[in-house]
């Protein structure tokens, strides 16, 4: 009886371990997130939050609050864009191979939630928009770009996030460690508490002074 247990539990484990993986991706341009034929298996969402891994692989639009609590995956030359708040929470990523614009609100990564901007990707907020991490809930890597024209909290002493590629924002409060190899351009107001090992050029826009500490 032994083997056929055995059989039966490698059986099982087929039959669900791709639940484990599930990835939805959009099948079409501009895709409905309540309407599961849009999807390739099915609406990603319930009530406003992720249920499994999404790969946006079509230009989107959404006007609706949005909690990553998955993989959210923006795929190269796609844009996706919001005018609603963007939450990455406990176990949420938001990996940006293409663009992300916030258009009206604003976006924080908490509890572990996490920003990763990588090589090609480009990240836009609005003016009025802040954006603010916890728990290392932001990294740039190199070749990838960041301006936001808004309010950027860097929060908690204990927390390092790595810019590799290129940050533009107009107020930067940082709270936290920044290291990393690339740059950060700060046009209007930048306070610090927290430390950094990477050059941070103030009021860039009128090349008034550049400050850097290691």
């Amino acid at each position: 009886m032994k083997p056929t247990l055995f059989c039966f539990g490698i059986l099982l484990f087929i039959c669900y371990a791709p639940s484990l993986i599930a990835q939805t991706a959009s099948i079409k341009e501009n895709p409905k997130w309540n309407l599961a034929s849009d999807w390739t298996l099915g609406v990603p969402l319930n009530g406003g939050k992720t249920t499994q891994n999404v790969d946006i692989k079509h230009n989107s639009a959404i006007n609706f609050d949005l909690e990553i609590k998955n993989t959210v995956t923006i795929s190269a030359s796609h844009t996706f864009s919001s005018s609603r708040e963007i939450k990455i929470g406990k176990g949420g990523k938001l990996i940006v191979y293409g663009k992300l614009i916030m258009n009206n609100e604003d976006m924080e990564m908490k509890d572990g939630g996490m920003l990763i901007v990588k090589d090609g990707g480009e990240v836009e907020g609005c003016a009025k928009c802040e954006i603010k991490a916890f728990d290392d809930g932001l990294a740039i890597e190199s070749g990838g770009e960041m301006l936001w024209k808004g309010e950027m909290v860097l929060e908690d002493q204990n927390s390092t996030y790595t810019i590799d590629g290129k940050l533009s924002i107009n107020e930067f409060k940082n709270k936290a460690v920044v290291t990393g190899n690339g740059t950060v351009e700060v046009v209007e107001k930048w306070t610090t508490v927290g430390s950094y090992s990477i050059a941070i050029a103030k009021n860039v826009a009128n090349n008034t002074h550049a400050c850097s500490r290691v």
